[in-house]
């Protein structure tokens, strides 16, 4: 379990100097939550995740998390995985999430927030022939932390684009079998 960390635990990895972590122009911060709403729509089919690979003390979704410092993409991705990293230089983390789920026996299953960038080679390449389920938001997810941005009035703005939760489940769809496509909204009704 080198590198990773249960809460309130001390730092086990040094900041690497490899590290993918970016930001955006239009918001400089990384540290975004997932809303829990999203987590609990999919908690309804999918397994709840045991460890999140792009989080900090006050946003993992998951009993084991790695931070920045840790960095998730030298590390190894065990059990069941919860993914929301940071969007500019994503497809790094796709790119993870293929060798991981391939390649890694312990790896169980990995779920994925990210744009829903269809246009973009990864969902081709990646997330078509690798995945077992996609969700399509309806609307756009107000993702929460302290560096969201809000209005005038305090109310939390939504992200830029839509989004999608993607599913790779270990040994993938069983030959044949169509890749499962669902929408939810991206908001608490």
């Amino acid at each position: 379990m080198s590198g990773k960390r249960k809460r309130d635990s001390p730092k086990l990895v040094e900041l690497s100097d490899k590290s993918k972590w970016k930001k955006t122009k239009a918001n400089p911060h990384d540290d975004f939550r997932t809303p829990a709403h999203i987590m609990d729509d999919l908690a309804k089919e999918w397994p709840r995740p045991t460890l999140d690979v792009a989080a900090n003390e006050e946003n993992a979704v998951a009993e084991h998390f790695y931070t920045k410092e840790d960095n998730a993409l030298e590390q190894e991705w065990n059990g069941v995985v919860w993914c929301n990293p940071p969007y500019i230089g994503i497809s790094d983390w796709y790119q993870k999430a293929k060798e991981e789920i391939l390649h890694n026996p312990k790896c169980e299953e990995i779920q994925f927030l990210g744009p829903a960038s269809t246009y973009q080679a990864i969902f081709h390449h990646i997330i078509m022939p690798l995945a077992s389920e996609v969700v399509f938001y309806r609307g756009r997810i107000a993702f929460l932390g302290p560096h969201s941005l809000k209005t005038d009035t305090g109310r939390q703005l939504p992200a830029a684009f839509g989004s999608m939760a993607v599913r790779f489940v270990k040994g993938g769809r069983p030959q044949g079998q169509p890749l499962k496509v669902s929408s939810a909204w991206a908001y608490p009704l």
